[in-house]
């Protein structure tokens, strides 16, 4: 058995890295600035400059991209810095200077945008929640398996005839039968008793909301892609 833990939306990660002023003059006065969200210089570490940025990563595909509401409207934004003030700012602080030194560039998207994939092109919302996908594998026999959290992953198993709900603690179990040569979804609780059942080796369009099983067969790609 293997248990495999997917994101069930997408994720908004913080990166800040240490750069030289000379690095931070040539990131921050040109597109690349774009991609950032604050540059700080320390008071107590004047020689380097940090460098925040905030990514946004795809939950099919992996895929990192630069989580701010220019590049999800798709146009381009006025620039902070010139050469030239970046210059200025980037320049070896006075004694004098109090505090650390901050400058903020561009607003990172808000958690209810809905975000397409510019690398595989799916649709995806924001969730920092997980989701635990269980694979077990018996001579001929594979099966996947997922828990069922709430009513809204109930009502999207378009699969599944209706049925009267008595408890949240059901599993959705898809299993391939490959010496048979037939595949069918399971609906059932968590001490195996069975709720239902649908035999989908003819053919089951699998929609993106057809279940979390669905969506897991058709949208994820183990493929990492960074900038």
């Amino acid at each position: 058995m293997a248990i495999v833990t997917v994101n069930k939306g997408y994720q908004i990660l913080e990166k800040t890295r240490q750069v030289d002023p000379d690095f931070a003059i040539k990131v921050l006065s040109g597109n690349q600035q774009f991609r950032y969200t604050r540059a700080v210089q320390k008071k107590d570490d004047s020689d380097y400059i940090y460098l925040t940025r905030h990514i946004a990563v795809c939950p099919f595909c992996g895929g990192w991209m630069p989580a701010y509401d220019h590049f999800i409207r798709n146009h381009t934004p006025k620039k902070c810095f010139t050469h030239s003030t970046a210059s200025e700012w980037c320049s070896i602080r006075s004694l004098l200077d109090a505090g650390d030194k901050h400058i903020s560039l561009y607003n990172v998207i808000e958690p209810g945008y809905d975000l397409t994939c510019m690398y595989c092109g799916k649709e995806s919302s924001y969730s920092n929640k997980k989701d635990e996908i269980t694979f077990t594998k018996e001579k001929d026999v594979l099966k996947v398996s997922c828990n069922i959290n709430n009513l809204t992953e109930i009502i999207n198993l378009e699969w599944a005839p209706r049925f009267d709900v008595l408890s949240f603690a059901l599993c959705e179990t898809i299993t391939f039968n490959f010496k048979r040569g037939t595949v069918y979804f399971e609906l059932h609780t968590k001490d195996g008793a069975r709720v239902c059942i649908r035999d989908v080796t003819a053919g089951l369009p699998l929609k993106k909301q057809n279940s979390k099983l669905s969506a897991l067969i058709n949208n994820n790609r183990f493929v990492i892609t960074t900038f």
